[in-house]
């Protein structure tokens, strides 16, 4: 026994040593080479020689260099000759591809950030050859920009979108464009990170429209923040969301339209998808809460977290109608139904009194009326209207179109249930 614990512990510790020097043995981070600062500044005085092989070497040197490098050639900007500024951007437009084809975000940024000062320093000469040169190489800095958010957990969104490239392709290519990004309770990024989402939603809101930059429910970022971001880049808005996600959109122009909205697209693999929802399809009932738009949908699912299973009343417009006969008791009281005043898009049974006739009929609170009579009925009042005008003994013909009750286990936005 004492051999064989012996011989475990042994085991044990060169697991131990094998995984420590395995960590030991990882490759380091890929770096860039910078130059001395002998050689730059000999570098950078050779970049206005008269000389044109002289002019070259010095052009390729600086062109090995990084991050460091193109702050360096800042005070260069800031007295070159019209010749040397253009040699000169053409150097930091080298490097900045170069950093962002290794994925060295954290230099590209920086790189990014001294090119708004050199831009600076002549904006005529060097702004136009900066800005064709940010729209060719757009999607390079968005993707810099969505692994910078994706390490600190958000999400993003896509669509897809034409993007043009000056001198490559006048009609342009269909690319996928960032369009929403969700930050949750477990973004562990700061405010200073928030500038990688002005970097993703720069471009794009003339090929894919509005934008959203969403807060979900325990974000640390407050609110205010992320609109004061929106604010300066054009048809970028922001929302706050619960925590748990349907995975639906609506086909209507607003949240607040209170009649017609429909489910306009599902998502894959959401919780409604899961579910059966299809689009053209209307949620009209959260367990007990009435849903008359997209926003009291969205609203209804602040009680709930990911993960949770929360049961939803489904209407869809296509169900086959199903007429029952009733006649009209001595007192209406006795009829049963109550229509819930609530709901606004149509008349929406709320309850069945227990041993009515409408009980009887096997009639429930998965049922909305059509018609009574074939006579229209749009809301709880018109129902109350309409029911007026009967008499004990009349004979009454219900229209119904029945509901459908769906159970969906909620998914997140970020972190678990995803």
């Amino acid at each position: 026994m004492r051999f064989i614990i012996c011989l475990l512990s042994g085991m044990l510790i060169c697991v131990s040593s094998l995984s420590t020097n395995c960590q030991a043995q990882l490759p380091p981070a890929p770096q860039l080479p910078e130059l001395g600062d002998e050689l730059c500044t000999k570098a950078l005085s050779d970049l206005e020689a008269d000389d044109y092989f002289v002019r070259k070497s010095a052009q390729k040197l600086l062109s090995q260099g990084s991050a460091e490098t193109v702050t360096a050639m800042l005070g260069f900007f800031k007295k070159a000759s019209v010749e040397g500024k253009v040699r000169g951007l053409q150097v930091v437009m080298h490097i900045h591809l170069e950093l962002l084809r290794r994925q060295m975000d954290a230099q590209a940024l920086k790189v990014n950030e001294t090119i708004d000062e050199i831009r600076l320093t002549d904006n005529d000469l060097l702004g136009h050859r900066l800005d064709e040169f940010n729209t060719i190489h757009y999607s390079q800095f968005e993707r810099t920009a969505a692994r910078a958010l994706t390490r600190l957990n958000a999400m993003i969104e896509y669509n897809s979108g034409m993007r043009k490239y000056p001198g490559i392709n006048s009609d342009g290519f269909v690319v996928e464009i960032p369009q929403n990004i969700f930050i949750g309770s477990d973004w562990i990024g700061t405010n200073d990170d928030l500038r990688h989402i002005a970097v993703l939603l720069k471009y794009g809101g003339s090929t894919i429209g509005q934008r959203v930059l969403y807060r979900i429910k325990g974000c640390p970022i407050p609110l205010s923040y992320l609109q004061d971001l929106a604010a300066g880049m054009p048809r970028v808005g922001t929302g706050e969301r619960s925590r748990a996600r349907l995975g639906i959109s609506t086909s209507s122009s607003g949240f607040q339209t209170a009649k017609g909205w429909t489910i306009g697209s599902v998502l894959p693999g959401s919780a409604m998808a899961l579910a059966g929802i299809q689009p053209g399809e209307t949620v009209v009932r959260t367990e007990s809460k009435v849903i008359n738009t997209f926003d009291d949908l969205v609203k209804s699912l602040d009680p709930y977290e990911p993960g949770d299973r929360v049961k939803f009343d489904i209407f869809n417009n296509n169900t086959p109608p199903k007429e029952i006969e009733l006649t009209m008791p001595e007192k209406p009281g006795k009829l049963g139904i109550e229509i819930d005043e609530s709901f606004e898009n149509f008349a929406l049974i709320k309850s069945i009194k227990k041993d009515s006739l409408a009980d009887k009929a096997e009639l429930n609170n998965l049922y909305c009326i059509d018609r009574i009579n074939n006579i229209p009925i749009f809301n709880a009042r018109r129902f109350q209207l309409v029911m007026k005008e009967f008499s004990p003994g009349d004979e009454i013909k219900l229209t119904v179109r029945p509901l459908r009750r769906v159970t969906a286990r909620l998914r997140g936005w970020v972190g678990a249930y995803r």
